[in-house]
C-alpha cells in the first residue's frame, strides 16, 4: 500500500516520429530520441538551479521540490501496477479491496511528451519539432508548440540529420522550461487568498521570462520572444510591481542591440519606456500585490 501512496511521478518521452516526408531520416529517428532524452535531463537541471538561485534573490515559494526529477523514459513504468496485480491473487479479499481502492485513488502520475519532426516546403526550408505535452492522469490541460528552425541561423551545406541536431539545441531547452513551469504552476494550489496566488503567479512569470531572456543569448531568438510574452502577463497580473517592467526593458535592450535602423530605435524606446516605468514603481514597491 506504501508504494501506491507513494508512486512518483514519470516523465514519458516518446520517441520521434518523421512526419517531414524525408524517409532519410527514419533510420536516425532513435539516436535522434536517445540525444534528445540526454539533453532534456541537462536542460531541466539547468532550469532548476536557476530555480534555486530565484528563490534566493525573489522568494519564489515552490510546493513541489524541484530536486525531484524524473528521469525521461520510453514507456510508462507499469512496476507497480505488475505488483499489484500479482498481489492480488494472494491477498484476503478486504485488503485486495483496499488495495484496488489505493490504486484508483492514487493512479500513475506524471507527464507524457509526444514528439514530431516536420518541415516547411518541398525542400524542408525550414525545420521544426512539434511537442505535445499532456498530464498522465489529465488534471492538466495539454500544449502543442512547435519550435521553427531560427532561419537566421540556417546552413545551405547542413544536410536534414544534422540541421535536426541542431535543432535540438532551442527546441529541447524550451521543452525543459514549459515541464519545469507546469511543474512550478501546480505549487500556487498551496494559496488560500487570490492575492497570494496573484503574487504567486507574478513571480513564476517573471522568473521564466528572466530565464528564457538568458536562454535567448544562448540558444536564439525565439526565446527572447516568450521572454517578452511572461514578462508582459507578469506585468498584466501585477502591474505595480517594478521588477517585469525592468527585466522586460532589459529583454528590449538586449533585442535591440541585434536589430538595425528604425526596428532597433524602435525596440531601444520600449526599453526606455519600461526602464521608466521600473524606476517610477520602485519607489512605491510596497503597493504591488508582491510586496516588493
Amino acid at each position: 500500500m506504501l508504494l501506491i501512496l507513494n508512486r512518483p511521478p514519470q516523465l514519458v518521452i516518446d520517441n520521434f516520429s518523421n512526419a517531414t516526408g524525408a524517409t532519410s531520416l527514419d533510420d536516425v529517428l532513435h539516436g535522434l530520441s536517445q540525444l534528445a532524452r540526454q539533453r532534456l535531463i541537462k536542460e531541466i537541471k539547468d532550469v532548476h538551479q536557476g530555480i534555486k538561485h530565484h528563490i534566493i534573490d525573489i522568494g519564489l515559494d515552490i510546493l513541489h521540490s524541484v530536486d525531484k526529477l524524473p528521469l525521461p523514459q520510453t514507456t510508462p513504468d507499469k512496476r507497480i501496477t505488475n505488483l499489484i496485480n500479482s498481489l492480488q491473487k494472494f491477498t484476503p479479499d478486504n485488503i485486495d479491496q483496499a488495495v484496488q481502492l489505493l490504486n484508483i485513488m492514487f493512479p500513475p502520475q506524471g507527464t507524457k511528451v509526444s514528439s514530431i519532426l516536420q518541415s516547411q516546403g518541398d525542400e524542408h526550408h525550414i525545420l521544426g519539432i512539434t511537442f505535445e505535452i499532456s498530464d498522465i492522469q489529465g488534471n492538466i490541460a495539454s500544449k502543442l508548440y512547435t519550435v521553427w528552425e531560427d532561419e537566421k541561423c540556417q546552413s545551405s551545406y547542413q544536410g536534414l540529420k544534422d540541421r535536426y541536431r541542431e535543432l535540438l539545441k532551442p527546441a529541447i531547452r524550451w521543452l525543459a522550461i514549459e515541464l519545469s513551469r507546469r511543474e512550478i504552476i501546480a505549487g500556487g494550489s498551496q494559496f488560500n487568498s487570490s492575492s497570494q496566488r496573484q503574487a504567486y503567479q507574478a513571480k513564476v512569470y517573471n522568473f521564466f521570462g528572466v530565464f528564457s531572456q538568458n536562454s535567448g543569448q544562448s540558444h536564439g531568438g525565439l526565446f527572447y520572444k516568450l521572454a517578452i510574452e511572461d514578462l508582459q502577463d507578469a506585468i498584466l497580473v501585477d502591474p505595480n510591481w517594478y521588477q517585469p517592467y525592468e527585466n522586460l526593458a532589459e529583454t528590449y535592450a538586449l533585442i535591440a542591440g541585434q536589430e538595425k535602423g528604425e526596428e532597433s530605435v524602435y525596440l531601444y524606446n520600449q526599453a526606455v519606456t519600461n526602464y521608466n516605468l521600473a524606476i517610477a514603481l520602485f519607489a512605491n514597491r510596497d503597493v504591488g500585490v508582491t510586496g516588493r
